[in-house]
């Protein structure tokens, strides 16, 4: 079960194509890391954009992880990395058992 929410309009600014792959990019690699790892029942995906910032948080009901202890794969890196390179903020929220929820801002330039 998915839930999507978010404006259908274009948004009051423009992204960068750096942002906008890379915002793609970290999207992609949280649907992907949901799917492989998180024995989901439900998504929640919710974007918004405000006073130049494009803010993504996805939050999902499946087994959760504990991000002190857990190895960093290649997905995390990623998703570090990427947030870094376009200037943004990411912080991931997890506990075994009960889901993870992952918050992205950026700035939209």
């Amino acid at each position: 079960d998915v839930q999507f929410t978010g404006r259908q309009d274009e948004p009051e600014e423009k992204m960068t194509l750096e942002v906008k792959h890379n915002v793609t990019m970290i999207f992609r690699e949280i649907l992907h890391n949901i799917l492989s790892h998180s024995q989901a029942c439900r998504v929640e995906i919710r974007v918004t954009e405000e006073a130049g910032l494009l803010r993504l948080r996805v939050a999902d009901d499946g087994v959760g992880f504990d991000p002190g202890t857990c190895a960093r794969g290649n997905g995390l890196v990623n998703l570090e990395q990427r947030t870094r390179a376009i200037g943004g903020k990411i912080n991931i929220e997890a506990a075994p058992g009960a889901g993870t929820t992952i918050h992205l801002e950026v700035k939209i330039r």
